[in-house]
């Protein structure tokens, strides 16, 4: 069946992809110069604000590749995209929630014993944080 898309739509998932990049963008330097000027109550509470932010401007992206994906699918059907439209969209969902997954992989697992030996005398919360942060880089 035809789908009923105007260029108005493509236009809108243009700008769908265009804010991901600006949001993505400003929101890291933003992290950062939290992380380095404010102190550390009130950076952590800015940083994941920050990090919603940019998950929902996330979603908008992935939302404006569907509107393409849907626009161009009879076009480009000869070319087998459905399966390669899927797994760029299972990076990025992994990618969007790789954070949250990782820190409760990470509870469950101990530091070898070079590291906790650097971390010696470090209260045990920041030694999470650098962990998660390791593994999520």
């Amino acid at each position: 069946s035809p789908h009923h898309m105007a260029p108005q739509h493509l236009m809108l998932a243009r700008c769908f992809f265009q804010q991901y990049a600006a949001v993505v963008v400003v929101g890291s330097i933003f992290s950062a110069w939290c992380v380095l000027a404010l102190d550390p109550g009130t950076w952590k509470v800015e940083v994941k604000a920050v990090g919603y932010v940019q998950k929902v401007s996330g979603f908008l992206a992935i939302y404006g590749l569907m509107i393409l994906y849907v626009a161009t699918h009879d076009l480009l059907e000869h070319w087998k995209t459905t399966s390669k439209f899927v797994a760029i969209k299972v990076v990025v969902l992994l990618c969007t929630f790789q954070e949250m997954v990782m820190s409760k992989i990470m509870e469950h697992v101990r530091p070898a014993q070079c590291i906790a030996e650097i971390h010696e005398g470090l209260p045990e919360a920041l030694i999470d944080v650098h962990r998660d942060h390791f593994w999520n880089m």
